[in-house]
């Protein structure tokens, strides 16, 4: 499934900020599979969506009736619903009110302080024993090697100076709808 902006630069305002049993759980639902996306709304839902809210869709792994309890005895717990068979959103406040400005405004490289961009867990990624580099990370931090990049990709005047490596959000990316989910939108 192609991940949403949201998933890259607004869930490590929520994944870094919380207590470690919960980078715990939530680090194995992603390599199970179970953790699909994340958006900043749902077309469906019918309550009104909470200021600063990021949605966290779930496929209901095998035996995972404690998840939602777990997620429910989170601190920044606001929701939850079923979306469909197997599909359940959960919905959690980000506190951090200014990356989510950021986030919203396409101005990603002014989401974080530098300290929370430097740690480690949020640079590098481990997948298979094997460590990479994270992308968003790039993008946050106005990598320069990252920018040239671009520039020459795109074949533009070295000497631009681009104000933010990502394009501006377009929210028909970062709100789920289940109709354009069963359609195949994200994949």
């Amino acid at each position: 499934m192609k991940k949403t902006r949201t998933w890259q630069y607004l869930w490590p305002a929520i994944c870094l900020t919380q207590p470690e049993g919960f980078v715990k759980i939530t680090g194995a639902l992603i390599r199970e599979g179970a953790i699909l996306n994340t958006f900043i709304g749902d077309t469906g839902y019918k309550q009104d969506i909470p200021e600063q809210a990021l949605f966290l869709l779930i496929k209901m792994p095998k035996n995972g009736e404690g998840l939602v309890g777990y997620f429910r005895d989170v601190d920044i717990f606001l929701d939850t619903y079923t979306v469909d068979e197997d599909l359940i959103m959960i919905v959690l406040k980000v506190e951090d009110k200014k990356a989510f400005t950021n986030f919203m405004e396409s101005k990603y490289s002014k989401m974080y302080s530098k300290s929370f961009l430097l740690n480690p867990q949020f640079v590098y990624s481990e997948t298979g024993g094997v460590t990479t580099y994270i992308q968003a990370h790039r993008v946050l931090t106005r990598s320069e090697e990252y920018a040239q990049e671009i520039i020459k990709d795109l074949a533009l005047d070295p000497d631009i100076i681009l104000p933010e490596l990502d394009e501006v959000i377009d929210t028909n990316d970062e709100v789920f709808d289940l109709e354009k989910y069963k359609a195949g939108y994200w994949n």
